[in-house]
């Protein structure tokens, strides 16, 4: 996918990287560009992968990754002795707890460890990974997460908790996205300068590494290399809404959040759903 794919040829800088992809030229450009090696077929674990230390997914949802663990749980391949499964994906918290319980009689250790910093952060090994894990499989995992990230955060023992931190970063970027959008647009109207004025806001009070990037949007003409697809974003949004706590009665913050995921959505059904992209709520609201 977007992110898997510069993931796995970050990574393949350092280790013996296989890949595969439910579109097989996929991963046949992937194997020509990084030389690595290449599955096909609609079953990656119809193969020999006895030599395979790390199962690494980065899928749309977890329902995909639910699938493949079904796959895996119901073949008959061979899987080396305290094999490891990271999970990537920005996935559902109660998802990955059931199956990381549901792999455990393969002796296959389920780690959450969703990333955040888009494409360009996967092709430059600087990604933000919050991780889920015992600490024992932790430090199994830390030397691929230091091949592919900066900030490599160990948020409890608990898988899920993982999910959960990146569901509630999503929440936090689609508002912050919105928010400075809608002032940046503001400031423009005004005749002041978006350039200087963000620079002004992004190292104070107001700022926030989401108006860095609405920053590099309008000073490079709508230009930038954090693309991402709402329903995505969408998706995510929905699983940090899930751990907000709506009480006490009459507050209303919870019901401004889920506003803002609404539009979002409105956004993408009118646009197009499967390719609308989330900076392109800057046009929507102009």
């Amino acid at each position: 996918g977007e992110m898997g794919y510069h993931i796995a040829g970050t990574l393949s800088k350092h280790f013996s990287v296989t890949v595969w992809n439910r579109t097989t030229q996929k991963a046949i450009d992937h194997s020509n560009q990084f030389g690595t090696k290449l599955l096909t077929g609609p079953n990656p674990f119809e193969h020999d992968i006895s030599d395979i230390d790390f199962i690494m997914t980065c899928l749309p949802t977890s329902q995909e990754v639910s699938h493949f663990a079904d796959l895996l749980i119901s073949s008959s391949c061979t899987l080396r002795n305290g094999a490891v499964w990271i999970d990537n994906t920005s996935g559902s918290p109660q998802a990955s707890v059931n199956i990381s319980e549901r792999l455990k009689p393969l002796g296959v250790d389920f780690v959450d460890a969703p990333v955040s910093g888009g494409r360009k952060g996967a092709r430059n090994a600087t990604l933000t990974i919050m991780v889920g894990a015992t600490n024992e499989v932790y430090q199994k995992c830390l030397g691929v997460f230091q091949a592919m990230g900066k900030n490599i955060l160990h948020i409890d023992e608990k898988v899920g908790v993982g999910h959960a931190v990146k569901g509630a970063n999503n929440l936090l970027y689609g508002c912050n996205l919105l928010l400075a959008s809608k002032i940046t647009q503001g400031l423009e109207k005004h005749g002041i300068s978006p350039d200087k004025a963000l620079k002004a806001m992004m190292t104070s009070s107001g700022g926030s590494n989401c108006m860095n990037r609405i920053h590099e949007y309008v000073t490079n003409e709508g230009v930038i290399d954090h693309s991402f697809k709402a329903k995505y974003l969408i998706k995510d949004m929905n699983i940090g809404l899930s751990i907000v706590d709506k009480k006490p009665e009459g507050d209303k913050s919870a019901d401004i959040l889920n506003e803002i995921k609404e539009f979002y959505f409105e956004m993408a059904l009118e646009k197009d759903w499967k390719e609308t992209e989330v900076f392109d709520v800057y046009s929507y609201i102009q």
